[in-house]
């Protein structure tokens, strides 16, 4: 019942501010996979703002932010392609849930607006990130190819690494 996040920034100063409150800034490595790469990648703009010590940002299963978007808007869709949509892309709607009319009306809300924040997401320019980047990624993902996740390599002006594991979109 909690509000959901409207944008990737927002997500991003979120997950910025959450870490702050800790106190001082200790060795972080940041993960994201999917949507969270993107929030991790401007997570890892605001630290290194900061001064923030990164030790890596590991991306999965996501195209490279500075790439267009590969799709057109899915969180207009009507909820039996959004349904199908969210099943095609992960586990975020079991097949179960999606005969349960009850299941569904609570775990739509959520996958609409992640797909609201991958909608309207647009990487603004800045200066390559300082600490390395490792992008994995699945074989057979049709929405982030080996090339996709190799675009990663722009995003950084330190080491950059991509692994590429057997499986689809689930294999984390």
């Amino acid at each position: 019942r909690e509000p959901v996040v409207e944008s990737v920034t927002a997500a991003a100063d979120g997950l910025v501010d959450g870490l702050s409150r800790g106190g001082s800034a200790v060795p972080t490595v940041l993960f994201g996979h999917g949507l969270g790469a993107l929030i991790g990648f401007e997570a890892t703009r605001r630290l290194e703002a900061r001064g923030w010590p990164l030790v890596a940002l590991f991306v999965s299963g996501r195209r490279a932010p500075s790439l267009p978007a590969s799709e057109s808007p899915l969180s207009r869709l009507p909820l039996e392609q959004l349904v199908e949509e969210a099943q095609r892309r992960s586990d975020v709607i079991p097949l179960d849930a999606a005969l349960d009319r009850d299941s569904i009306s609570l775990l739509i809300p959520g996958v609409r607006a992640d797909f609201a924040m991958l909608d309207g997401y647009a990487c603004q320019p800045g200066a390559p990130l300082r600490c390395p980047i490792v992008a994995c990624g699945a074989a057979s993902d049709p929405d982030a190819s080996r090339t996709d996740l190799g675009a990663w390599r722009a995003e950084t002006a330190a080491r950059f690494s991509l692994h590429v594991f057997a499986g689809d979109a689930s294999y984390l």
